[in-house]
């Protein structure tokens, strides 16, 4: 049951892996930062930077896909203003 509502989740949300990813790496970059290896933790901060413009263009691809669904079920489109 869990499994599947994860699954769905994902599904409908491309870009929730690479969230998990820029936080996982924004902790290993602290963790990294901490210990005194600038380095490696600026390479990691990068990465995760690059994670989370990968989430941000998925989110709007979602968020595009979403609201093309919904006008064609609909059948009607709406004016603003």
């Amino acid at each position: 049951m869990l499994l599947l509502r994860v699954k769905l989740y994902f599904t409908a949300n491309w870009d929730a892996p690479f969230v998990m990813g820029f936080i996982l790496f924004l902790i290993i970059g602290a963790i990294f930062l901490s210990i005194g290896s600038t380095a490696f933790a600026g390479s990691v901060a990068a990465f995760a930077y690059y994670s989370l413009i990968v989430s941000i263009v998925l989110q709007l691809v979602c968020f595009l896909r979403d609201s093309k669904v919904k006008v064609s079920v609909t059948g009607s489109t709406t004016r603003k203003g």
